[in-house]
């Protein structure tokens, strides 16, 4: 059992009133380590499938094209979710993510799907957030 589980756990216990303390509060987390799960083909084929069905319901769009985003790229969410137009250049097919898990500035390769899931989001933000409308 990790610390972190562990520490989940008793902060449940303490927010239940089944305990007044959390032992495990402040134990060092060591880092966990990196998960290795990936997508088998029939889970990328039923995911493309339920993917297609909720775009054609109407389902918020946004949310369906930044799903296909991380699919295709294989970017973070929060790259995916954090990417602007001006970050793009379609032209070249590229995309300059300044905004990565490490803070550094990456150039990434965009495929002719990808370009195409871009420039099916209308207006000046990439992504409609119904939290942050400006976005």
């Amino acid at each position: 059992m990790t610390v972190a589980l562990l520490g989940a756990i008793f902060t449940y216990a303490v927010r239940q009133g089944i305990r007044l303390d959390n032992p495990v509060h402040g134990v060092v987390k060591f880092a966990e380590g990196r998960r290795q799960r990936r997508l088998i083909d029939d889970e990328y084929r039923q995911l493309g499938k339920a993917l297609s069905i909720s775009d054609l319901e109407d389902i918020w769009k946004p949310a369906i094209a930044a799903t296909w985003l991380v699919i295709l790229t294989g970017w973070r969410r929060g790259e995916v979710l954090g990417l602007r137009w001006s970050e793009i250049d379609l032209p070249r097919r590229t995309a300059r993510l300044a905004d990565t898990k490490d803070w550094s500035i990456a150039i990434r390769p965009l495929s002719e799907l990808t370009c195409a899931v871009i420039q099916s989001q209308p207006g000046s933000a990439i992504w409609y957030s119904p939290v942050d409308p400006a976005r």
